[in-house]
């Protein structure tokens, strides 16, 4: 891990540092912070250099709890994530872990990554909403979603109507 101030500058409570964080893995962040007037930037961030980790890193996976250290951190991105996958015959959750993913803004399922497959995706969304209709959603959810109670299909029943509204009212 190391950091690299890059520029600095100073107001009446304090200064603002801006600096770029390098990972274990050679990923940059570029990040910016307070620190008291005077101080030395490099040695001031250094010997905080696993908070920043810490607060870099709630950025990347939101809903992160409050961790006080760095291994606490990758102890809980390691046990990965618990979702219900569905019920067994008594009713108790079935549950399946997966591994966390930090959020980059570069998610090709997300954020295509060239002009092209943005269009690519934005026609096949409108071909999607242009073939299918209100009612079409119920079926689909009880279809594709069968593992879930009643009350999770409804709510997202009304989660995907109202998706499907928004989308469907812009034309």
């Amino acid at each position: 891990m190391d950091i690299n101030v890059d520029d600095s500058k100073t107001n009446d409570s304090d200064q603002t540092v801006f600096f770029t964080f390098t990972d274990d893995d050679l990923t940059e962040y570029k990040w910016h912070g307070d620190i008291p007037t005077g101080a030395d930037a490099q040695t001031y961030l250094s010997s905080r250099m696993e908070k920043i980790k810490i607060a870099i890193y709630r950025k990347l996976y939101p809903g992160m709890p409050v961790f006080g250290t760095w291994d606490e951190v990758e102890q809980w991105i390691k046990d990965g994530q618990k979702i219900i996958t569905g019920y067994d015959e008594q009713e108790q959750p079935i549950y399946k872990v997966i591994e966390k993913i930090p959020w980059t803004q570069t998610h090709p399922d997300i954020f295509p990554a060239t002009p092209a497959e943005k269009t690519t995706m934005l026609s096949n969304i409108k071909d999607l909403l242009d073939n299918l209709t209100y009612s079409d959603l119920d079926d689909h959810i009880d279809t594709v979603f069968s593992n879930l109670n009643t009350a999770q299909k409804n709510s997202l029943k009304k989660l995907y109507k109202a998706v499907f509204y928004l989308l469907k009212g812009r034309g």
